[in-house]
């Protein structure tokens, strides 16, 4: 079943049931029904999938004749109860191709980091110079965004889902937990590189992983993507903050470019999560 809670006056919130809707287009026709009054004064949908919602696309899900994620941004929270820190990033590192086999996933670097360098201090690094040891050290430094372009490997249980780095090394989503720190923004367009799978408990991916180690804004894929869909985001994207957006703006602007230039294509594909 589908329930829908709704604020009704001193008495407090009201649940609705429905039977749950069997394909997934009407199943999100059935969730912007329910938040419609809310998002007439929203500014943001903040979204808390669990168990089969995890994967739903809400982004894509009509409203008033247009895909909510065009309008407004929407942005997947694990519901852990601290509120990112605004703050302005002054440092970034971009890596790229590590297994330099992507031709377009090093134009994407190279173009992420022209977009970012000036406002941000930028450091490249492009196929073998992208490894284990060099990503792992950017990640635990002080560097205030990192992008990642390349391939991820997902895997079931969530926790050896990976980023494919140089001379063959995967960097799994539970070695991101042990670091000390880990940089405020993170974005990659890798494949799945939000994926993760229902099950008896809740599973986690990549992005995920990033969120519960301290990212404040993670920006990941949440299925496979075209490597010239992944390069038209991340440009957008690096764009959009290096003028001075806010993630969830930068996001907005990326998601609205990526629509425009691929409008037959997943545009919807690329998920912002927050803790």
């Amino acid at each position: 079943q589908l329930t829908c809670w709704t604020q009704s006056g001193p008495s407090g919130p009201v649940a609705a049931q429905r039977p749950a809707p069997a394909s997934e287009d009407a199943l999100l026709e059935a969730i912007v029904e329910c938040i419609e009054r809310p998002l007439d004064d929203a500014t943001q949908v903040t979204y808390l999938p669990i168990g089969a919602l995890r994967s739903l696309p809400l982004a894509r899900a009509e409203w008033r004749g247009q895909p909510l994620g065009l309008q407004l941004p929407v942005v997947t929270s694990l519901d852990l109860g601290r509120t990112p820190i605004p703050r302005i990033p002054r440092t970034a590192a971009v890596l790229a191709d590590p297994e330099s086999d992507l031709v377009s996933a090093r134009r994407e670097g190279e173009a992420v980091a022209e977009a970012l360098d000036g406002p941000l201090d930028v450091t490249l690094r492009l196929g073998r110079r992208a490894t284990e040891e060099t990503l792992l050290a950017t990640l635990d430094g002080s560097v205030d965004l990192v992008h990642f372009a390349g391939h991820a490997a997902f895997a079931d249980d969530g926790w050896s889902s990976g980023l494919a780095l140089a001379d063959g090394a995967l960097l799994p989503a539970w070695k991101l937990l042990s670091l000390d720190q880990v940089p405020p923004v993170v974005s990659m367009t890798a494949c799945e590189s939000s994926r993760s799978e229902a099950g008896g408990a809740e599973r986690l991916g990549l992005a995920q992983a990033f969120v519960l180690a301290g990212s404040d804004y993670v920006l990941a894929a949440d299925v496979p993507v075209e490597d010239q869909l992944a390069g038209t985001f991340g440009t957008a994207w690096a764009r959009a903050l290096a003028e001075g957006a806010h993630p969830t703006a930068a996001w907005l602007a990326a998601t609205r470019h990526t629509a425009t230039v691929h409008p037959r294509s997943p545009w919807w594909a690329f998920r912002l999560w927050t803790p």
